[in-house]
C-alpha cells in the first residue's frame, strides 16, 4: 500500500464500515478489556494462532512462541516504553459471542496484553477511546472471509504466482557471480550434448543453452548488446 489511509480504507470496505452505525467509547480500564479483545482477521497475526477468528490477544501470548517472538517485536516494545498520549481503537463487536474483534491496533493492544502478562500493567495517563460498531449474527463471517482474501493491494494477489520467477531474475540482476555461475553451467550442459546424436530438437537445445549460457556469463560485458 502506498500509505496507512489506503490500507485503512481497505480494510473498512471488507467489513462494510461505510454502511455501519459507529459508536466512540472510552476505555477505562484497558488492562483488562484490551487483552480480552479477539485478534482481527489478518494473515499475518492469525497465522500465529491454531485456530483463526476466535482467540484474543491473552490468548495468543499463551503460546510459548508467539509471547518470545512478540517479546522482542520493535513495534510492541515501543509502545510499552513510549505509550501514546491519546490513542483510539478500532473494532466491532460480534453479536454471536458478544465480544470486540480488534480492527485496527494490533500493536498497541499486543504490548497492553503483553505488559498484563508480565504482571506489570502499563500506567497510561492520557485517553483510550475505541470506535465500534457491531456485526450482527450471521455477519461474523465477514471475517473469515476477510481473511481469506487478505489485506494485499488488490491484483497483488497475481503477482505472488510469479514471485519465484521474479525473485529469480532480481537474484540473478543484483549477483554477477552467480549469474556467471549459472551461464558457465549452462553452456557445461550444453556441450554435454555434443556427446549424443543430435537431433534436430537436441540441435536446438544445444544453441538456446550456449546463448543463455554466454549471455549470463558475459552479462557485464554484452550488456549493451541485449
Amino acid at each position: 500500500w502506498s500509505d496507512w489511509e489506503s490500507w485503512r480504507k481497505y480494510t473498512a470496505t471488507q467489513l462494510r464500515a461505510d454502511n455501519r452505525e459507529w459508536k466512540i467509547y472510552k476505555i477505562t480500564d484497558a488492562n483488562k478489556v484490551v487483552p480480552a479483545m479477539l485478534v482481527g482477521p489478518y494473515t499475518g497475526w492469525q497465522n500465529r494462532l491454531s485456530v483463526r477468528n476466535v482467540l484474543s490477544f491473552a490468548e495468543m501470548l499463551k503460546i510459548p512462541e508467539n509471547y518470545e517472538a512478540l517479546s522482542k517485536n520493535d513495534k510492541v516494545l515501543g509502545m510499552m516504553k513510549n505509550w501514546p498520549a491519546n490513542t483510539q481503537f478500532i473494532g466491532a463487536v460480534r453479536a454471536d459471542n458478544n465480544k470486540i474483534v480488534c480492527v485496527e491496533g494490533h500493536h498497541r493492544a499486543t504490548a497492553i496484553a503483553l505488559a498484563t502478562k508480565n504482571e506489570q500493567p502499563l500506567k497510561v495517563d492520557g485517553e483510550i477511546t475505541i470506535a465500534l460498531t457491531e456485526l450482527a449474527a450471521g455477519e461474523e463471517k465477514l471475517l473469515d472471509e476477510a481473511l481469506a482474501r487478505g489485506s494485499q493491494k488488490p491484483g497483488q494477489g497475481e503477482n505472488v504466482r510469479f514471485g519465484a520467477r521474479e525473485l529469480l531474475k532480481r537474484f540473478l540482476a543484483n549477483n554477477a557471480k552467480t549469474k556467471k555461475a549459472v551461464g558457465l553451467l549452462l553452456i557445461i550442459v550444453g556441450l554435454f550434448l555434443l556427446v549424443t546424436p543430435l537431433t534436430p530438437g537436441s540441435w536446438l537445445v544445444f544453441v538456446g543453452l550456449e546463448f543463455l549460457g554466454i549471455r549470463f556469463f558475459t552479462a557485464d560485458k554484452l550488456k549493451k548488446w541485449f
